[in-house]
């Protein structure tokens, strides 16, 4: 959780005190999944792949 003051400042909420005008912020979880990272690194290992079958044929 996050607090930012009315001056622009952003602190962790456990680390300030809240003040009159500062806004809180929750960030939501982004759970990554090991599919999604299998799915992220086989693609880019086929796209070097393919760059490199076509640099080889020139």
């Amino acid at each position: 959780m996050l607090v930012v003051h009315r001056n622009g400042a952003v602190m962790h909420a456990g680390q300030t005190r809240m003040r009159a005008g500062d806004e809180i912020i929750v960030l939501p979880a982004a759970p990554t999944s090991n599919i999604e990272l299998a799915a992220s690194i086989t693609q880019i290992l086929y796209q070097v792949a393919v760059a490199t079958k076509v640099a080889l044929d020139l």
